[in-house]
């Protein structure tokens, strides 16, 4: 997910309590990782989150708690 810092709050007490990896990436990360992309909506940011993580999970570390 992009960090959307205070906005992430509620969910990171959720994410915590559950056993997968999450990964928090800057938004301008994923824009600059992009290039020029058209469109723009929930269902096409959540893909494109996706994407980003899928093409550099090893460069990423998981959230963690703190």
């Amino acid at each position: 997910m992009e960090n959307t810092g205070k906005y992430n709050y509620h969910l990171y007490q959720v994410l915590k309590h559950l056993p997968f990896k999450t990964y928090v990436s800057n938004p301008q990360q994923i824009k600059y990782s992009m290039g020029f992309v058209r469109g723009k909506n929930d269902k096409i940011d959540a893909e494109r989150i996706c994407n980003y993580i899928i093409k550099n999970h090893e460069k990423e570390r998981p959230w963690v708690p703190a």
